[in-house]
């Protein structure tokens, strides 16, 4: 018994001093993010998380404030300079055809596969 008794005292010292670890934004900064920006999430406000705009850097997440026009200058230029790599990018095959044979004057399409037996 008294070893259940201090068993419970330890786990109500325990909940008492711990706190509850969020995986979100809970504050926002002011500061400006000077690194390269790798990615970009938006955060909507569901308490204790607060609206959010999350830049991931090589350094890590800073959690920045949606409504400073230096953000959204930011996420503006992030997007832009995506579309841009995209659209200079070499496209990727339209098709999965691998070769082409010539059958009775015509040509004909026929498709590789590899099929394993179990």
């Amino acid at each position: 018994t008294v070893t259940v008794l201090n068993l419970f005292r330890n786990l109500i010292t325990v909940k008492l001093f711990c706190d509850v670890v969020y995986s979100c934004c809970t504050k926002v900064s002011k500061a400006k993010v000077t690194d390269p920006i790798i990615d970009i999430r938006l955060q909507h406000e569901s308490l204790p998380c607060v609206k959010a705009v999350i830049f991931e850097t090589e350094r890590g997440d800073f959690c920045c404030d949606p409504k400073q026009r230096w953000v959204r200058e930011k996420v503006k230029q992030f997007f832009r300079a995506q579309r841009n790599k995209h659209l200079t990018s070499t496209p990727p095959p339209t098709s999965s055809i691998s070769d082409q044979t010539r059958v009775g004057g015509s040509t004909q399409a026929t498709v590789s596969s590899s099929v394993t037996n179990v």
